[in-house]
């Protein structure tokens, strides 16, 4: 009876296993490119960029049809790409190249960065002209790795890390204007620790906070600042911001009872819940997952035959898939209501105020595209108006208000959870913060 037990037990754990989610009704893609689409990126539903080795695609249509976009560079590998509208976007690449565009790719302009030396392979933005670059050298004569910022679009790039003792930088990520993380490696070999560094200061200062091995990755994801997942050789995650991590992650393989090794080609976490991941094993290609536990099980989903996954982006409610031979797939219908097309547009951007928790004042910071009327209220967790900070007209560009913790009346405010509301444009976007006494 006990080995019966057993035998039943082994079998449920097998099916849990190869489990597959819903079947998905896909349809494919086809650009009209013959490349391998690297990464792939969609500010919302209708406007998307995929970026190939050598050259980057658009669509302004859904995906429905693409263009290629002209480069003012005759050769060179690009690494990264991200948009933070459907106008203002930024590339990275070999030989310190950045290239920046304002007007949707119509026009890229090769910036200076001062790393010509360079392999450019991480980017982090937080609005269109803040954001961070990192990269890494690696010749006989200098190992290292640097970090790039700029305030102004790429007008100019100030360096704010060259380190000259061997760590190389691999992937950054910027959650407000002074938190960020960085993973690195001495990079000898895939058995490497991976080297986890953060930053709350912009950059101006960082320091090591931990290493892990069992996973050597080099790409960074996240949609919040406590759940992060790492990529590359394996996968690792972590759940406190990147201090601590768990590598142990294994992927099961299609119909076979056996791990293999997973090659984490790309991650896209929706929610610190759930995720995708284009996996390639070397025995048996590529295979699209889905997790909605944390990352803890990663579970089959079924593509059309033929189809290998390599990056995915996330547009609106729909996901797209970038593939080889210039294709994707995605489950967004060939027709949907004009609605759902129709991209929803934040003309300003709220952070996270610095320090949080904090005592006994804190720094708000927002961007606004254009000039308007800006509010900026305190709530407490009832929902009570508790200071008003900003009611006036103001002008484009970033701004800082700070709030020293007390209300309307002047009177100090009890420790406890309060929400600062930003309103332009009739539209609004909150944030939580902690007052601590």
């Amino acid at each position: 009876m006990k080995h019966f037990l057993l035998l039943i037990l082994f079998f449920f754990l097998l099916i849990k296993c190869n489990a597959q989610v819903p079947a998905y009704n896909w349809r494919i893609i086809n650009t009209g490119f013959d490349m391998q689409i690297i990464k792939l990126t969609f500010p919302d539903s209708v406007h998307g960029w995929g970026l190939g080795l050598h050259s980057i695609i658009h669509t302004d249509d859904g995906g429905k049809t693409w263009q290629k976009q002209q480069l003012p560079i005759d050769t060179a590998d690009l690494r990264k790409i991200c948009f933070i509208d459907s106008m203002t976007g930024y590339v990275v690449g070999d030989s310190g190249l950045i290239l920046a565009t304002k007007d949707g790719g119509k026009n890229w302009i090769k910036q200076i960065s001062g790393a010509q030396h360079y392999l450019l392979g991480g980017l982090s933005f937080l609005t269109s002209d803040m954001g961070w670059v990192i990269g890494q050298i690696f010749d006989e004569n200098k190992r290292g790795g640097i970090l790039l910022h700029t305030t102004n679009g790429g007008v100019e790039w100030d360096t704010l890390n060259n380190r000259q003792d061997s760590i190389l930088y691999y992937d950054v990520k910027f959650y407000d204007p002074h938190n960020g993380i960085i993973i690195g490696s001495y990079g000898i070999d895939n058995f490497s620790p991976i080297i986890v560094f953060k930053t709350n200061d912009g950059g101006a200062s960082i320091h090591e906070v931990t290493q892990f091995t069992g996973a050597f990755t080099y790409d960074l994801y996240s949609s919040q600042s406590d759940t992060i997942w790492a990529g590359g050789f394996g996968m690792a995650k972590s759940f406190d911001g990147g201090y601590s991590w768990n590598s142990d992650i294994k992927i099961q393989i299609k119909d076979s009872t056996l791990y293999g090794f997973p090659i984490f080609d790309d991650l896209l976490q929706i929610s610190g819940e759930t995720g995708w991941a284009a996996i390639y094993f070397m025995n048996r290609g590529g295979l699209l997952y889905y997790t909605n536990d944390y990352a803890a099980h990663w579970y089959i989903v079924a593509t059309p035959g033929g189809f290998t996954p390599y990056c995915m982006s996330y547009a609106g409610k729909y996901l797209f898939v970038g593939g080889a031979n210039g294709l994707l797939i995605t489950n967004k219908p060939e027709v949907v209501h004009v609605d759902e097309e129709k991209p929803e547009q934040y003309s300003f951007t709220l952070f996270q105020n610095y320090p949080n928790p904090f005592n006994p004042a804190t720094t708000i910071t927002y961007q606004l595209k254009s000039e308007g009327q800006v509010k900026l209220i305190i709530y407490n967790v009832l929902g009570e108006e508790i200071i008003t900070l900003i009611n006036k007209f103001q002008k484009r560009g970033v701004h800082n208000v700070v709030w020293n913790g007390r209300n309307n009346l002047g009177n100090d405010v009890n420790s406890g959870i309060y929400f600062y509301r930003l309103t332009y444009n009739n539209k609004s976007l909150i944030k939580k913060a902690i007052l601590i006494h």
